[in-house]
């Protein structure tokens, strides 16, 4: 089967499964033999079998609203996996090498640069490297003369840099007041997700349905929403808080992450499967509070 035919049958098994479907075990045992256990050709020529343990396993569950929700959410992932193999130019290493590139290149994993304390210290260790060098190679100059020019030039610099470090502890106490701008409640980032998706702009809506449930996670208190963090940072930190909501969030983590990072073609049913996946693992972590 090549994968145009493939792509039509994970199509159909969203249809199947989509929210206002019959959720039966009939559609379930419907849904496997569409999308599991088929050989695909590959745009290089390659044959695959399409196998998934965890899948089946969930395939093979109790047809409830949430294993119909992550279904939904499995098919929405293998359809992005397929676009993304459709537009692949086979054999390409220079194309794999600039992506990869593009991708480090990003701020996120950029190396972080040396604050004031550590590039001084820098320089005084090249600048007393650099002054035994020259006091001990001149022939002229006795050792003691040598050590006592160096001592004095370490003491000076010691004085100078423990005066740098009171200044620079001292302005880092001062209370820095917080920015006017207040955070978005969760219900104004579902708001602007609905926006951008009537633009058309489906990455960005995306983007902003994971705020959203970042935000109601925090919220509720289940996670410590600040800038700087990762999303796998938020996934392992809710996992350790409640694992039973883990294992839905970390499929609405998989969807924002092939959207935004892995530049995958985006859908508006990618942003409802994200939410609902987020909403799911919300319940199931406020229920495992009770």
């Amino acid at each position: 089967m090549d994968l145009d035919a493939y792509r039509a049958r994970v199509e159909e098994a969203l249809s199947l499964a989509a929210p206002e479907a019959p959720r039966t075990r009939q559609v379930l045992e419907r849904v496997r033999s569409l999308v599991l256990g088929v050989d695909v050709r590959m745009r290089d020529e390659r044959t695959v079998r399409v196998t998934d343990p965890l899948f089946e396993e969930l395939l093979a569950g109790k047809p409830t609203k949430a294993t119909f929700a992550f279904v939904r959410a499995h098919l929405v992932l293998l359809a992005s996996q397929i676009e993304k193999e459709a537009h692949m130019i086979a054999g390409n290493p220079e194309a794999i090498k600039a992506r990869a590139r593009a991708i480090l290149a990003q701020r996120q994993f950029r190396p972080p640069s040396p604050n004031p304390l550590q590039r001084f210290a820098d320089w005084l260790t090249g600048l007393l490297r650099n002054t035994v060098v020259h006091v001990t190679s001149a022939a002229s100059r006795t050792w003691w003369v040598a050590w006592l020019g160096v001592a004095l030039v370490t003491a000076a610099l010691l004085i100078a840099f423990r005066k740098l470090a009171g200044r620079i502890d001292k302005d880092a106490s001062i209370p820095v007041p917080h920015a006017a701008v207040r955070s978005r409640t969760s219900a104004e980032w579902i708001a602007e997700a609905a926006r951008l998706e009537t633009d058309g702009h489906y990455r960005e809506a995306i983007r902003a349905r994971y705020r959203a449930a970042l935000r109601g996670l925090a919220e509720a208190g289940l996670v410590d929403e600040r800038p700087g963090r990762t999303a796998r940072e938020y996934r392992e930190e809710l996992t350790r808080c409640a694992p039973q909501a883990g294992p839905a969030f970390a499929r609405a983590t998989e969807i924002f992450e092939g959207a935004w990072y892995g530049q995958a073609k985006c859908r508006v049913e990618d942003g409802a499967a994200l939410t609902e996946l987020a909403s799911s693992a919300l319940a199931d972590a406020q229920g495992s509070r009770r």
